[in-house]
């Protein structure tokens, strides 16, 4: 697996900006992915959907 830091770069581009919440949740998806024993999806096929309320972080 990817170095954290990798990770983040990309997630901060995707993302769109810097907030606290960002990076928490990247290594919550992370440990998931560890704790399910996959590896990151290559052609669309694992989907996460979130739900957040007003003001995300």
């Amino acid at each position: 697996m990817k170095e954290f830091k990798e990770y983040l770069d990309v997630a901060w581009e995707f993302h769109g900006h810097r907030c606290p919440a960002m990076p928490m949740d990247l290594r919550a998806g992370l440990a998931a992915m560890k704790a399910l024993g996959v590896e990151r999806s290559k052609d669309k096929e694992l989907f996460v959907e979130a739900e957040t309320g007003k003001g995300h972080a």
